[in-house]
């Protein structure tokens, strides 16, 4: 649901520029950024909004090939492990690797809007061909998979 009306803040956003298409508002919606804020205490990352995946991805400070880390997954009382190891993961051209877990997120610093992330992923390396190239914190997936 609070994915959801992330999706309608952007849509409503650009609506006041120009009348644009659902296609339009979906382009743009993946070309922009949020401030979010994620575990406990709330740590602020910068995520860059994804409508294709139904995962979100964050470096983990622990990342020592990535560019400016900025998640402390030790510093979090909800954050969770679900998989002991670690897993690789594609996201346009930068393979990385992750942590399978479990995570809390809210839209701003009072955590009111906190909501569990049940597909997360600490990024603890980067392996692809060229360096760590994310300008962001990481990824929010706002896509889901339809079973």
């Amino acid at each position: 649901f609070i994915l959801f009306l992330l999706f309608l803040q952007v849509a409503r956003a650009a609506d006041q520029q120009k009348e644009l298409t659902w296609t339009d508002k979906t382009s743009l919606l993946n070309d922009l950024s949020l401030s979010l804020y994620v575990g406990t205490p709330l740590q602020e990352v910068i995520l860059k909004i994804d409508n294709t995946k139904d995962w979100t991805a964050i470096k983990a400070t622990e990342c020592t090939s990535c560019l400016s880390p900025q998640f402390d997954k030790s510093a979090s009382s909800t954050y969770v492990e679900v998989a002991s190891t670690a897993g690789t993961n594609v996201y346009d051209d930068i393979i990385f690797v992750g942590l399978s877990s479990t995570e809390t997120l809210s839209l701003d610093s009072s955590g009111s809007t906190a909501v569990a992330l049940m597909s997360f992923y600490a990024i603890t390396d980067v392996i692809s061909t060229s360096a760590d190239t994310m300008p962001t914190s990481g990824y929010i997936g706002l896509g889901r998979v339809v079973q």
